[in-house]
């Protein structure tokens, strides 16, 4: 025993700095930062920004809004929900760094992946009176939209984001124009794009008829494209309280270059309640029965734009997900979102009100926190991006 002790023990193995940046270059950013605390050396390696605009970036968390606001005069209602259901948040949901609006007020209107388009008012509350800013909460840079007619003086227009984290030093401006406030018909587009600073504008080709709610469709961009639900008014003097109205509910694609415009039939067309989702580069549509007898999931994929074919990839009975045998009187649960990267969805259990995800694989629910204090919907995904902006989108 003796002699075994007094063996010198061998050293660690070291490896060149160059190689250990090359390695956690491939890590994502959460484990970044657990990686500080294994020693000094580490700090400073995982503190690198260089290092940090390279690190793989997956869905942190959700963006939504309080039910009750905080009595801070300053207060938006936007929370940040992290994905481990716990910890502090990985963005500030006061968005300071917007100090030259926080003041005054500030919307949340739209999140694609990992920019954020806001409403900010200057001087005051009047929807007339407002920017519209495009940041990135996790360099905390920001842009203004510049002037367009539709932006600034149009009464009824939707307007979204479109950003592809692959490249993070453009991104675009979708603004929908509508007929009027009541209807939601669109009758024309505008496309901004970072990279030329300009916005372009065109007559809809979807079809006189086509509608878009900003509150009910649902938007998701990839491939160079802005896929969002819409509705077909059969009548004139549409009206959503009328059940005699006649609609036909679709998804419908538009390009960055306002070239390629398409037009499909959602695969449950009952109801415009179909969530779309974006999930390893395929196009996913779900959507739960609430019917008196059914309490079904059911998620498709989008097979073949050309036909337009959706394939039932995926079905589930909700009560049974929660342990239940049946399903509660009035009981109603949200689709949340699909993971980018995985066979998982996020719904909130209407019982519960318990936010949780859904493996469709091992069919595993798994709960990340209450979202009791939470409007159910919208429930944005954020995944962060931390490369810099060029110096002129700035």
């Amino acid at each position: 025993m003796a002699r075994r002790s007094r063996k010198k023990k061998q050293p660690a193995v070291s490896l060149p700095d160059d190689l250990v940046m090359e390695i956690l270059a491939r890590v994502p950013y959460r484990s970044l930062c657990r990686f500080k605390c294994v020693s000094q050396s580490w700090q400073a390696l995982c503190s690198d920004p260089d290092l940090r605009k390279m690190s793989p970036q997956t869905l942190s968390g959700f963006f939504c809004h309080a039910r009750k606001e905080r009595d801070d005069g300053r207060d938006s209602g936007v929370r940040f929900i992290n994905l481990s259901g716990k910890g502090r948040p990985l963005v500030d949901p006061d968005f300071l760094f917007l100090h030259d609006f926080v003041s005054i007020g500030l919307q949340l209107v739209n999140c694609c992946s990992s920019l954020l388009l806001c409403k900010c008012f200057k001087t005051s509350p009047h929807p007339w009176d407002a920017d519209w800013v495009v940041c990135n909460p996790a360099t905390e840079k920001w842009t203004v939209l510049p002037a367009t007619e539709a932006l600034h003086c149009s009464k009824s227009f939707t307007i979204r984001l479109g950003f592809d984290p692959a490249t993070p030093s453009r991104f675009e401006a979708f603004l929908l124009k509508q007929g009027s406030l009541l209807d939601g018909r669109i009758t024309g587009v505008a496309i901004y794009s970072s990279e030329t600073g300009q916005w372009i504008s065109m007559k809809s080709e979807w079809g006189d008829e086509t509608c878009v709610d900003d509150n009910d469709s649902q938007f998701v961009f990839f491939n160079d494209t802005l896929h969002f639900t819409t509705f077909h008014s059969a009548r004139d003097d549409f009206c959503v309280e009328d059940s005699r109205c006649e609609c036909d509910y679709s998804l419908v694609t538009l390009d960055t270059e306002g070239k390629t415009w398409r037009k499909f039939p959602l695969p449950y067309h009952d109801t415009s309640f179909c969530s779309i989702g974006q999930s390893q580069g395929r196009l996913h549509a779900m959507h739960i029965d609430h019917g008196e007898n059914q309490f079904i999931l059911s998620v498709w994929l989008l097979e073949d734009y050309a036909t337009g074919q959706w394939t039932l990839m995926h079905t589930a009975n909700v009560p049974q997900l929660f342990g239940r045998h049946c399903r509660y009187r009035g009981e109603f649960c949200s689709l949340i979102a699909v993971h980018p990267e995985c066979n998982v969805i996020f719904l909130i259990d209407g019982v519960t009100s318990m936010l949780v995800s859904y493996n469709m694989d091992d069919r595993k629910v798994r709960v990340i926190c209450s979202a009791r204090e939470y409007y159910h919907l919208p429930f944005p995904t954020y995944i962060p991006c931390f490369a810099e902006w060029p110096s002129d989108v700035i």
